[in-house]
């Protein structure tokens, strides 16, 4: 039993450290922070963007594992309280805030996820890939896929 748990955990924190590597390698492999740095004209603050960006994925992934203990009991709020104008216009300034930072970060993923694909060809060339590389890009779609339908088919979402 005990082994089980020691080698639950040891995965666990295994696939964390992956899984933020990841994000990390992204985030920095294709010049990110430092394009903000550019664009904001901040290039002094940089060591400031590249703190809070990995305080902000530990963060993350602290809160994704310890959801349970970051939503406490909470008394149910006041009849008629939904009703009120303070209530509808403070939800809504507080979902379009909510909006707002969410698309910047969609557009920076996407930006991301552009820069990264400028590096395919590139890469291919620097290994002398002549021929297969549509065989590689479609063995890496099938198997993120397959890799999507065994998380959902075996119900691993669900916890």
């Amino acid at each position: 039993m005990i082994f089980q748990v020691f080698a639950l955990a040891l995965g666990a924190f295994g696939f964390g450290w992956l899984a933020s590597g990841g994000v990390f390698t992204v985030f920095f492999s294709a010049g990110l922070i430092p394009q903000f740095a550019v664009k904001t004209h901040t290039a002094s603050q940089i060591l400031k963007y590249e703190s809070l960006a990995t305080f902000g994925v530990i963060t993350g992934g602290l809160i994704s594992l310890f959801a349970p203990a970051f939503h406490p009991q909470v008394k149910p709020l006041p009849e008629g309280l939904y009703e009120t104008v303070w209530w509808q216009t403070g939800s809504n300034i507080l979902l379009i805030l909510w909006g707002f930072f969410a698309g910047i970060f969609v557009g920076c993923l996407v930006m991301v996820i552009a820069e990264m694909l400028n590096t395919i060809p590139i890469f291919s060339r620097r290994i002398k890939m002549g021929k297969g590389l549509g065989i590689c890009l479609t063995a890496m779609a099938l198997g993120k896929a397959a890799g999507a339908l065994f998380y959902y088919y075996n119900g691993i979402h669900n916890g």
